[in-house]
């Protein structure tokens, strides 16, 4: 679910881009090409999309022991809020685990950041 709200995000923003008149540069490039540096091993392959699984995992298991319990129909001190609160933990969780992987692909100068953003929010 919420790799297809990314989904529709990132078509969103690509339509109001594609709407804009392109702006004009502020300094002119330059002929010399300059070296991309090369990725930290957390910033490569696989590491940044399971990173969104860590802080998620602590979120899943409190949902998990109240689904139990409703399963199970045992006592537990359970209403609507409670699930508006997981709820909104899960969605907290998933905008800053996106939010600080795509900040740490863009201080590291990964040119291909917008796959890793997508991903790591995925991975939640």
């Amino acid at each position: 679910a919420v790799a297809a709200g990314n989904a529709a995000l990132a078509a969103a923003g690509a339509a109001a881009g594609a709407a804009c008149r392109t702006a004009a540069p502020p300094t002119a490039p330059t002929a010399v090409a300059r070296d991309v540096p090369r990725l930290k091993w957390y910033l490569r392959g696989w590491v940044q999309p399971v990173v969104g699984l860590m802080p998620f995992s602590g979120v899943f298991l409190l949902q998990h022991v109240v689904v139990n319990c409703w399963w199970r129909s045992q006592a537990f001190p359970l209403d609507m809020r409670l699930v508006a609160v997981l709820f909104l933990l899960t969605v907290i969780t998933t905008l800053a685990t996106g939010a600080l992987a795509t900040y740490a692909a863009l201080c590291a100068e990964d040119h291909r950041w917008w796959w890793r953003a997508f991903l790591s929010t995925g991975s939640c």
